[in-house]
């Protein structure tokens, strides 16, 4: 225990004591066979960067839900609980890895300029964070898929409809 300690080094730039962007930037590698330092959010050339593309996938999102309610007030509900449970996971994955990316990359911007700084000013937006948010904006779909379970599994969706509408008002 003491030599994993031993090779921890706490700072404003290793807030966690090790550089997880290190590991972050192979597994980006990994996956989209791309260096990290390459990514870069174009407007109509990135995936979901347009108004188009939101615009069509809030449609759909709202025809498969109010048609999905539709359509399994005739069936039985889907017995998905493996599958729910899996998704939960994945998705808890995700997000907890994409908050302490948040936090390595936030940490030392707030810590040395304040968060005026952080939030306002030019330097403070880095490459890796707009992929950061792009990643982040990308979960937001994945979350659709919360109310697609619910409308298979006839859950109802809350006291109001409310939870549709949130889903679709996040920000993205």
């Amino acid at each position: 225990m003491a030599a994993i300690l031993d090779k921890l080094n706490f700072s404003l730039d290793q807030p966690f004591g090790i550089k997880l962007d290190t590991y972050f930037a192979q597994g980006y590698e990994l996956v989209t066979g791309k260096s990290i330092d390459s990514f870069a959010f174009q407007v109509g050339v990135t995936p979901l960067s347009t108004q188009y593309e939101v615009v069509m996938w809030t449609i759909t999102y709202f025809i498969v839900i109010f048609g999905g309610r539709q359509i399994m007030k005739s069936q039985e509900a889907f017995k998905l609980k493996p599958l729910f449970i899996l998704h939960n996971f994945l998705l808890t994955i995700a997000s907890g890895t994409l908050l302490v990316l948040f936090i390595e990359n936030l940490v030392p911007i707030l810590a040395r300029h304040g968060l005026f700084y952080a939030i306002c000013h030019q330097s403070a937006w880095t490459q890796r964070l707009e992929l950061l948010y792009y990643l982040n904006y990308l979960v937001k779909y994945w979350e659709l898929a919360d109310t697609v379970f619910l409308v298979l599994k006839k859950k109802p969706l809350g006291k109001s409809i409310f939870h549709v509408f949130y889903h679709e008002a996040k920000p993205r």
